[in-house]
């Protein structure tokens, strides 16, 4: 296993030596350096100051916008993630779900990552700026020893124990913050003990009881406190997160403010308690009789939905296709290389109310809305079991089974309401990766949180390599196809008969 390790890390740097980019990001939609930030063991620590050293970024962004710095939170390796912020990584950058790396080691339970990241933040914020050092803005006055600079130059040795990447510098000045209150303050640290952060010189302007950093609001609390102080929000998303998190913060100055002043809070709260304010009943419609589009969905999506303007994103189409049409170039795809999977959308009757029947005297805008919002899942299907998504609730159903996760149990609610479920089958003939990218293009342009979908999907070959808004654009065009193929083939609902007699 040693002999192994070495080896691997003395290839490593012979790649870098002859100029390899850690920061490239792969098809597969993370860079080298990243890779490197998933391993806790030493090797894998000892492999990662290779990469930054030669010029890796810690701050590199995925395909997802995920930087090293959230693969090592999410991943639970807090020795990794001391390194990548000692050389620089910003705790403060968010992924494209507006999640930072403290937020990730939250979701995750790595407790330990997430308490060096809050000793971390905390830190910054106490010491004053150091002139002339060389570090970020947000960790000016952070250092790793007695006279190292932070940065590539204050990397450990490659060639010493694990305590090395720990920080080794002595000073009178600095300061030890362990991650387990209580702990004595030591030089090194064994790989099982608690992780540390070293602080330069300079006196904290906190006092030592300061209060711990907030912690991150949970939407559920985040809208509850939107409400207390006379906003409306509607639902968070990784879109709107960062908006209400400011408008909560405003509307908190202005209560604190009218409390001052002896006012009532509400009162003064008054004029933000909708952003933007209520419309008129006659403009609460656009003119062509569509109303304002629903939170949650894409940007993309909800363009497309204000102004029936649907991306041309044929061009982009052809190459997910065209990647997948020949797949026996020699590599090797998720699922196989069989062409009998295909895309389903689930779609409530109750909303699209017969939609085919009833298109030619609804605008274009409107059908287009109608068939978005009956959408409940998006998924794969196979030839071979063309009907498996809705086994699940067929047992429940038989069974009467109470608990079930949230798409059996809308499709619970449906049959309770004697209608059956719409499946909407597209794009077919693919290979399973083709399947799961276009799966996770249309997730992405709905939107999580209006779907009943646990999560994204994961996208293959070219389309992993895309910037985010350039697949929801993708999606929004495959939903409109989607939706010209349910209008002419008409609604054709499932209920449990139909299920168990095409089992």
């Amino acid at each position: 296993g040693q002999l192994r390790a070495q080896l691997a890390r003395r290839l490593v740097e012979a790649l870098l030596e002859q100029g390899a980019d850690p920061n490239l990001v792969l098809p597969e939609g993370v860079a080298a350096i990243h890779l490197a930030a998933g391993t806790e063991r030493e090797g894998g620590v000892r492999c990662l100051g290779l990469i930054l050293r030669h010029g890796g970024d810690p701050n590199a962004r995925s395909a997802e916008a995920l930087t090293p710095l959230h693969v090592a939170a999410s991943w639970g390796c807090h020795r990794c993630l001391e390194l990548l912020l000692r050389t620089g990584g910003d705790p403060e950058l968010r992924d494209q779900d507006g999640k930072r790396a403290v937020d990730l080691a939250l979701e995750q339970g790595n407790r330990v990552c997430a308490q060096v990241l809050r000793d971390w933040q905390r830190a910054a914020r106490c010491l004053p700026p150091g002139k002339g050092d060389p570090s970020p803005p947000w960790c000016t006055g952070l250092r790793l020893g007695s006279a190292e600079p932070s940065g590539a130059a204050a990397l450990p040795a490659l060639d010493g124990d694990a305590s090395d990447l720990e920080g080794t510098g002595s000073s009178d000045a600095t300061v030890l913050l362990s991650g387990q209150p209580g702990s004595s303050p030591g030089a090194g640290g064994s790989p099982g003990s608690s992780p540390t952060i070293l602080l330069g010189s300079g006196e904290c302007e906190c006092p030592a009881d300061a209060d711990e950093p907030p912690q991150p609001l949970s939407d559920a609390t985040l809208l509850r406190e939107l409400h207390r102080l006379g906003a409306d929000p509607g639902p968070v998303t990784a879109l709107t997160r960062r908006v209400y998190v400011q408008r909560l913060a405003a509307l908190s100055e202005e209560a604190a403010a009218g409390e001052r002043r002896g006012a009532n809070p509400r009162s003064v709260l008054q004029v933000h308690a909708r952003t933007p304010p209520p419309c008129p009943p006659r403009c609460r419609r656009r003119a062509d009789g569509v109303p304002a589009a629903p939170p949650g969905h894409s940007p993309e999506l909800a363009a497309a939905l204000e102004t029936c303007r649907i991306p041309d994103c044929a061009d982009d189409e052809l190459a997910l296709a065209r990647q997948f049409d020949c797949p026996n170039g020699g590599r090797r795809w998720r699922g196989g290389t069989l062409k009998s999977s295909f895309n389903y959308l689930l779609l409530d009757p109750r909303a699209t109310q017969d939609l085919p029947l009833r298109s030619h005297l609804l605008s274009p805008a409107e059908r287009f809305r109608t068939f978005v919002q009956a959408i409940f899942y998006v998924g794969k299907g196979t030839r071979a079991r063309p009907y498996c998504h809705l086994y699940e609730a067929l047992s429940h159903y038989r069974a009467g089974k109470a608990k079930a996760c949230p798409k059996v149990r809308r499709i619970l609610e449906i049959w309770a309401s004697g209608q059956g479920v719409l499946s909407v089958h597209c794009f077919q003939s693919a290979v399973p990766a083709e399947a799961f990218t276009r799966e996770a293009c249309l997730v992405e342009a709905i939107g999580l949180r209006m779907l009943t979908n646990q999560k994204k999907g994961n996208c293959y070959g070219v389309a992993a390599t895309w910037p985010t808004p350039r697949r929801r654009r993708l999606g929004v065009h495959m939903l409109h196809r989607a939706m010209r193929i349910f209008l002419a083939e008409g609604e054709r609902q499932l209920r449990p008969a139909d299920i168990q007699a095409g089992r």
